[in-house]
């Protein structure tokens, strides 16, 4: 017998009957021969039972958030103002997401906006039809979860196809039933979260089931789920860095070499392509004159991002654990905690390392949450980040991010599914399926009410407002919730009194200032709306605080002040459109011998913008004297 044939005999002894190596990784797959049905031969009812459960209690988990409401973001984006035609499509993928409806760009999400736009010509508008097509979507992706983690497990001969169904549906519905998901599917707007997600496992459940025998196919089809992704939410860049972790890890056998992984080059096309139009349509958006909605400066340099970056992945990993209070706000997070931080990012990258070889699904897990959170971090969306060759700016994040969020968490605690779903196999394995279950249903049991009255608190701005106060009463971003809603409601009395309680405390807090001084104003209550107003000047709200102390001072009949004001409001407005706006407004109300100049103002600020409703009504009320 030659060595070669020898070492092959060897290797073959080392499997074991279960089909799995001496080292736990699943063995090598061979070729399985599909057979059609047999007449009389009754599948496993498993099979099916096991998806259907998990869709079932991941829709009755979130179940009672259908309401006919629109809060918090969602009110900005729905329904959606543009037909569904081909010429307001194509302006999906030209234009900015939040700069229409904010004037803070920052965020690409064109089939987003189709998505909405769908949603608004199926439904006509219908908030609850909208918030039922997100629960829709998030039993999809818990679903496209159970597969993927299904297909992974069933590598594994000693569990069987049975016990791989049974634990993946137990593992997936824990996905299906966390709280921290609540923000994601709750709100309309957030559903980018869920069809990133979905597209991402679409993705990695493609190249591992055609990965080994129908290359071509595998890597052209994650490509295209690849492009839909990204172009749903900026998330998805991490998909071939997860998917080389995949293969890497649960496939090692064949191979670890550049030729092996040398097809993820087809993942290029789709970013080339999502770069440079993510780029052309944020520069296209008006430049902003607003503040950031945080009181904390943005951490200076790479050393105080890179401290920031793994203080804020610790929260993350905090929020999946033990997901109480739950915030829709974090804009006062600081970071902190730096040196505890550390050691839980050490010892969790080193569990990975050990477990790579004995346990790669645990390395996996791992790998998977912190390689898909990296791309929301302030590493990457630092305001100061850019990315620029021969002085083309190819990479710049825009304005319109946040230091923390939980809907941030919905794909990176996917593949926290994985390592679950093979613990608990491994457990029924040595004590029965009965134990797995029941613990997983124990943990459902759990996390269900925590949802559910999670879901309560998105039924209404105000209980939403409400509950986020409570959850960070120091956070100045939240009372501006709290106070914005109350202000919508009229209640100018109760606004007041917070103001007076809140105010001093959060002078950076430039919208809460801005509203404080907007309650003030209407209860008559003018220096101390004067003086809210200057706040929030300071905290950089300057074309609205200046505009809105002119308005105060000139109902204080200090008209040459009130003048001055205006001026400096439309001196520093840096839309084009809104600065002929606020000329005009200066000229309209303090020169009514030149109104035909204010006109020409209003009108060049709609040809700037068409269908600037502002501008037209004034306008209107000018050529109606």
């Amino acid at each position: 017998m030659s060595r070669k044939k020898a070492r092959r005999r060897e290797r073959g002894a080392a499997t074991s009957a279960t089909g799995a190596d001496v080292r736990g990784r699943p063995a090598p797959a061979e070729k399985v021969v599909r057979t059609r049905g047999t007449p009389g031969v009754v599948r496993d009812p498993s099979m099916f039972l096991a998806p259907l459960a998990v869709a079932v209690v991941t829709a009755i988990a979130y179940a009672n958030i259908s309401a006919d409401v629109l809060i918090h973001d969602d009110r900005f984006f729905y329904p959606s103002p543009s037909p569904l035609d081909g010429s307001a499509i194509a302006g999906f993928f030209r234009r900015d997401v939040w700069g229409p409806a904010t004037g803070v760009p920052g965020l690409y999400r064109p089939l987003l906006l189709l998505s909405l736009a769908i949603d608004t010509a199926l439904f006509h508008g219908s908030a609850l039809a909208a918030h039922r097509v997100n629960i829709a979507l998030h039993v999809a992706a818990t679903l496209a979860v159970y597969a993927f983690v299904r297909a992974l497990l069933r590598t594994v001969p000693a569990y069987g196809p049975r016990l791989a169904a049974i634990t993946a549906a137990s593992a997936a519905v824990l996905f299906g039933v966390h709280p921290i998901h609540t923000e994601a599917v709750d709100s309309i707007f957030n559903r980018s979260e869920i069809l990133a997600t979905i597209c991402a496992l679409g993705a990695l459940g493609a190249l591992w089931r055609w990965e080994e025998r129908r290359r071509l196919l595998a890597w052209s089809a994650a490509s295209v789920l690849y492009m839909a992704g990204l172009f749903f939410r900026e998330s998805a860049v991490s998909l071939p860095a997860l998917a080389i972790l995949l293969l890497a890890l649960m496939r090692p056998e064949r191979g670890l070499g550049l030729r092996r992984f040398a097809p993820v080059l087809l993942l290029l096309p789709p970013f080339l392509i999502y770069l440079p139009l993510r780029q052309a349509a944020l520069a296209a958006a008006p430049l902003s004159s607003l503040p950031p909605l945080g009181e904390n400066a943005a951490p200076a340099g790479v050393a105080g991002r890179a401290a920031f970056t793994v203080a804020s992945l610790a929260e993350y990993v905090r929020m999946v654990i033990w997901p109480h209070p739950l915030r829709v706000s974090y804009e006062d997070y600081a970071g902190g905690g730096v040196a505890l931080a550390v050691l839980l990012l050490v010892g969790l990258v080193g569990l990975a390392v050990v477990a790579g070889r004995r346990a790669p699904a645990v390395a996996l897990g791992i790998g998977f949450f912190y390689l898909a959170l990296v791309p929301s971090t302030r590493l990457l969306t630092d305001p100061g980040v850019e990315i620029a060759v021969g002085g083309h700016v190819l990479f710049h994040p825009g304005l319109a991010v946040v230091p923390l969020a939980e809907r941030i968490v919905y794909l990176p605690s996917a593949g926290l599914v994985v390592p679950v779903a093979f613990g608990l196999a491994a457990l029924a394995r040595r004590r029965g399926a009965g134990l797995a279950v029941g613990l997983a249903v124990a943990l459902t049991a759990v996390l269900t009410p925590l949802t559910w009255t999670r879901n309560a608190q998105w039924r209404s701005s105000l209980a939403l407002a409400e509950a986020e106060v409570r959850g960070g009463p120091g956070n100045g971003d939240a009372w501006r919730m709290y106070v914005g809603v109350l202000l919508d409601q009229g209640s100018n009395a109760e606004i007041t009194g917070i103001c007076d309680r809140e105010g001093s405390a959060h002078p950076r807090s430039a919208q809460l200032q801005n509203s404080c001084g907007s309650a003030y104003s209407t209860v008559g209550r003018l220096e101390d709306a004067t003086l809210a107003y200057r706040r929030a000047i300071d905290a950089g709200l300057v074309t609205a605080g200046h505009a809105n102390l002119g308005r105060t001072y000139a109902r204080m009949g200090r008209a040459v002040e009130a003048e001055a004001e205006f001026r400096l409001a439309a001196d520093a407005e840096k839309d084009p459109a809104m600065h002929h706006y606020r000329v005009g407004q200066l000229l309209e109300r303090f020169h009514p011998d030149r109104l035909d100049e204010a006109a020409a103002e209003y009108r060049q600020a709609l040809a700037l913008r068409e269908g600037y409703a502002a501008a037209r009504e004034a306008l209107r009320r000018i050529e109606g004297r």
